[in-house]
């Protein structure tokens, strides 16, 4: 089963690796920015009355520009992260 898994994940990453990082960190950082603002928003329109949504409106776009920047720095670590953890898979297979 993790042999499996760990087989899945190296072929996924080969594939994102094709594709290249920085479409990589773009991608990764607009699907959580959108999570978190949908979040949000969801938030705002169950949990709460209708005086928040000015306070909403407001907050927005420091909302989506924080998650952005924040998004890009962790996808980009991410990035290293799994590099590096692709290439000494790698070198395992190719030694076996």
């Amino acid at each position: 089963m993790l042999k499996k898994l760990n087989d899945w994940r190296f072929n996924n990453w080969s594939k994102s690796r094709r594709k290249g990082q920085l479409r990589y960190i773009v991608r990764s950082t607009f699907t959580i920015s959108f999570a978190i603002v949908f979040g949000r928003f969801l938030g705002v329109l169950l949990f709460t009355n209708q005086s928040q949504w000015g306070e909403f409106l407001l907050e927005l776009p420091v909302l989506v520009s924080s998650t952005f920047v924040f998004g890009l720095l962790v996808n980009f670590f991410g990035w290293v992260l799994m590099e590096s953890w692709y290439e000494k898979e790698k070198s395992k297979r190719e030694n076996k």
